[in-house]
């Protein structure tokens, strides 16, 4: 997936979570730092300490801080009339969590669950476009949308914003997009796990993740899983426990 300056309407653009208090916002920033070697950028009280992260000075996701909330990554999708969108996921079997609301001058925000039950979020920029970060090591590469109904949830992703929808054979899963470019897949949830957004870090090597994960306390869900372009792993952070997954491109080394 790659970006350009700015997003088109279903395209996700920003990814964040939520810690209860400031001592796990803090804590959950240094593991992501010494995991992918973020740099993070307090905001003032005003913002509640929002936190953004950078990685080689550009940004990847945001910490912030909301006591009683479930701690999960929100992947954001770029649109360009906000309250159009929540009255579209609305009309197609979801419902609005958070309404629209400005966020000082940056952008407008709202926060939806869609037809299958995942919550994601919105985003319309007035400043901020979103990643500015993408398809490189440390970064933000893929998002992964998992339900019980990949095909219900792609309906839903394709009314709402108008996407083109690419089945995989001999399977209900699928990817969406542009029809030039795919940005996002929707897949079959695992038995007994919630729908979920999940978004994808590229990293320079699982092996290594794996064992940074491990020495600073995170639990390995699962490990060198193969996936189209190269294998994939998946992890609970040792201070808000939410899961995060890591791509590492397919070696070329070998090719003939």
């Amino acid at each position: 997936m790659t970006y350009s300056e700015k997003f088109t309407d279903g395209q996700p653009c920003w990814m964040d979570i939520s810690t209860p208090d400031s001592a796990k916002r803090i804590a959950l920033a240094e593991f992501l730092t010494a995991l992918f070697g973020w740099k993070f950028e307090v905001g003032g009280p005003e913002s509640g300490n929002y936190s953004t992260a950078f990685s080689n000075g550009r940004d990847v996701a945001g910490l912030m801080e909301m006591p009683g909330i479930p701690s999960y990554w929100t992947t954001y999708l770029h649109t360009g009339d906000i309250r159009s969108s929540t009255d579209a996921f609305v009309s197609h079997g979801g419902k609005v969590l958070t309404r629209p609301m400005q966020i000082f001058e940056m952008g407008h925000m709202a926060v939806c669950q869609d037809a299958v039950g995942a919550v994601v979020g919105l985003w319309q920029p007035i400043k901020f476009e979103g990643f500015g970060s993408h398809d490189e090591e440390n970064s933000p590469t893929w998002f992964d949308q998992q339900s019980e109904d990949p095909k219900l949830a792609a309906a839903c992703y394709r009314d709402v914003f108008g996407l083109s929808v690419a089945s995989t054979p001999g399977s209900d899963d699928a990817t969406l997009g542009s029809p030039e470019q795919k940005w996002f897949s929707v897949s079959h949830q695992p038995d007994a796990m919630p729908p979920s957004w999940n978004p994808v870090i590229q990293v320079d090597s699982l092996s290594r993740v794996t064992d940074d994960v491990s020495r600073l306390g995170g639990e390995i869900l699962m490990n060198d899983m193969a996936v189209p372009g190269g294998k994939i792993l998946v992890f609970n952070d040792p201070i808000v426990h939410a899961p995060l997954i890591c791509f590492e491109v397919a070696s070329t080394s070998n090719a003939t």
